[in-house]
């Protein structure tokens, strides 16, 4: 399980730009610069969704990192508690990527 959480994050990301390319790919060499309203439409939603992932990747890792508890010193609670961190992290930089093809999906931008 905490393996999951870890790779929520990176695996939407995949995900997102992996559809976005095709999608952009597909429209783009058949378009005149601009892709049109039901790509656009298509790449927004991917986008959220896969944001969404993200967001609960990062939230089921802080959710993990809080159930340890403090006085555990376990090797096995060791670690759970890094990679619940590195959960977080991952979504974080994955969520910013996410973030970034959602604002140039928005913009219009995707056909350049």
């Amino acid at each position: 399980m905490p393996w999951l959480i870890v790779l929520a994050g990176p695996l939407a990301w995949i995900a997102d730009e992996s559809i976005a390319l095709v999608i952009d790919a597909g429209v783009c060499s058949a378009s005149t610069g601009r892709a049109p309203a039901a790509a656009q439409v298509l790449l927004i939603a991917v986008a959220v969704v896969a944001l969404g992932v993200t967001i609960l990747g990062a939230s089921s890792a802080l959710r993990l990192h809080r159930s340890i508890g403090d006085e555990a010193t376990s090797i096995r609670a060791e670690r759970t508690r890094f990679l619940a961190i590195a959960g977080v992290l991952l979504a974080g930089v994955s969520g910013y990527g996410v973030l970034l093809r959602l604002l140039a999906a928005l913009a219009g931008g995707v056909c350049t």
